[in-house]
């Protein structure tokens, strides 16, 4: 009995001995399963003049609890940053077993032929002509440095459209001299060394130059950084502040527009206004030198009048002066008939009387008839005494027609004047309408550039939108973030 007791106990130790190693391989039943929130940041090596030659992943999982982690990635060497522990590999799937790592758990893989958002280039150039990083290094001279920055088709394509690029360029100063470097957003100077920032956009290409006189020529690594689009963070502000900014400039550029316009609608009127203007000027101008003519002949005409009749004028006041003395010629023809009546009187009676007192009494009717022509006489020497006097002040009508003829010369001239000043105004208005045009049309250049600075900003609002990709297995799982550092190849000068 006691020997099969232990017959017992050596198959239950044998049996426990067998079934140790593969409860060793299954995961304890703490380590539950876990929702993976994971950063990845991208390593990539470049050689000095930007051809990649490494790509490594650094991998965070916020693990802060014990548990399993599930990750996913193609990795050529995996590596452990945080502790000891290694990864169940099942193809691209990682399932690490983890402690608590409160600050969270790295570990790194390598990557082969992983596509980065941008290719980076480097070329020299020394004194004008190209030459490799490497037969630079040490040499003096004026060197030129460009820098390509290009999107990279064969990346995936939230990266095209969502990140951007940021690049930095030190110079030693007690190396390089009289630097230019056109396009750099920022030149900052620490000690004996000046940084240089570049930016390319999402989706773009750029290219910039940096030149200087080198000094046995040298250089520390360039650096860049490859991350997801905030324009926000990068202006300070909020786009939408900004878009509905742009926006108010777009409309108020429209209503600008619109003015100028309508002025340039009413200078055209004022142009045609003021040519109707011009016209009728020139009507009153004709009119006025017509007025002025015949002013002008009116008043010859009357002073040749005057002197024609200066003679009549002189006799008539003459005659004026020494006027014939019409009373006393009707005094002695009344003498003469009375003088003839008492005649008859005191002849005798006979046929001699009777003749001659025919005769005297013809002569009485006679007289009397000369005594009715010399009152008329008197009364038309009277009306040619005034008409004397008339034609006297004919001189004061010629005067007046003289200034009137001159004040028609001073209207002719003043319409002239506005008639001129009219065309003038008109001839410059007429060119107005063809220079605001001019205004309308760069106007119209501003609100196309608004415009298209609110496509810009359209562009800017549509990054970040969508799913994150992760960069070491898209499609597998969404990281929280991801980002890309890429780093040059210093330049050193040669050991002796």
């Amino acid at each position: 009995m006691k020997k099969l007791w232990y017959s017992a106990i050596a198959l239950a130790i044998s049996l426990s001995l067998v079934c140790l190693p593969v409860l060793a391989q299954e995961a304890p039943a703490e380590y539950d399963p876990q929702t993976v929130v994971k950063d990845e940041t991208v390593y990539v090596t470049l050689t000095s003049a930007g051809e990649a030659k490494e790509t490594i992943v650094v991998n965070r999982l916020e693990a802060g609890k014990l548990g399993s982690y599930e990750d996913y990635g193609s990795y050529s060497d995996i590596v452990n940053l945080s502790g000891g522990e290694s990864p169940v590999q099942d193809g691209d799937k990682l399932t690490w077993n983890l402690d608590a790592y409160p600050e969270g758990f790295y570990y790194q893989g390598k990557v082969e032929n992983g596509q980065i958002p941008f290719h980076m280039t480097v070329s020299y150039a020394l004194d004008g002509e190209p030459i490799s990083p490497e037969e630079l290094a040490g040499k003096s001279g004026k060197v030129e440095m460009t820098l390509s920055i290009k999107t990279n088709p064969d990346a995936q394509t939230y990266f095209q459209n969502n990140f951007m690029c940021q690049v930095q360029v030190p110079l030693d100063l007690s190396m390089a001299s009289d630097v230019a470097a056109p396009g750099a957003m920022a030149k900052v100077i620490s000690g004996k060394t000046a940084t240089l920032a570049y930016m390319a956009m999402p989706g773009s290409e750029a290219e910039y130059t940096v030149s200087f006189i080198a000094k046995e020529f040298h250089m520390d690594s360039i650096m860049a950084t490859c991350s997801q689009s905030d324009v926000s963070g990068i202006l300070g502000t909020d786009l939408n502040t900004i878009r509905d900014g742009i926006n108010q400039l777009k409309d108020g550029q429209d209503q600008i527009i619109s003015g100028t316009q309508q002025l340039k609608n009413g200078l055209g009127s004022l142009g045609t206004g003021v040519g109707q203007l011009k016209d009728g000027a020139n009507s009153i101008k004709s009119g006025a030198d017509g007025l002025a003519s015949g002013l002008h002949q009116y008043a010859d005409g009357l002073e040749q009048s005057i002197a024609d009749l200066a003679p009549i004028i002189q006799a008539l006041e003459g005659a004026a002066q020494n006027p014939p003395d019409f009373d006393g010629l009707k005094t002695g023809l009344a003498g003469i008939l009375g003088s003839m009546g008492q005649l008859a009187m005191q002849l005798p009676d006979g046929q001699e009387k009777v003749q001659i007192l025919q005769s005297i009494q013809g002569i009485q009717t006679q007289l009397e008839g000369m005594s009715g022509q010399l009152e008329q006489f008197q009364t038309l020497f009277g009306q040619l005494s005034a008409l004397a006097d008339d034609l006297g002040k004919m001189d004061d009508a010629v005067s007046a027609g003289k200034e009137l003829a001159a004040g028609a010369d001073g209207l002719a001239a003043g319409v002239g004047e506005l008639r001129d000043g009219l065309s003038s105004l008109h001839s410059n208005i007429l060119g107005l309408p063809g220079q605001v045009q001019k205004l309308i049309d760069g106007q119209t250049g501003i609100r196309n550039g608004i415009q298209e600075a609110t496509s810009v900003f359209d562009q800017f609002g549509n990054l970040g939108e969508g799913e994150i990709v992760s960069f070491a297995a898209p499609g597998k799982i969404v990281p929280r973030s991801v980002q890309f550092l890429l780093t040059t190849d210093a330049i050193t000068v040669p050991a002796e």
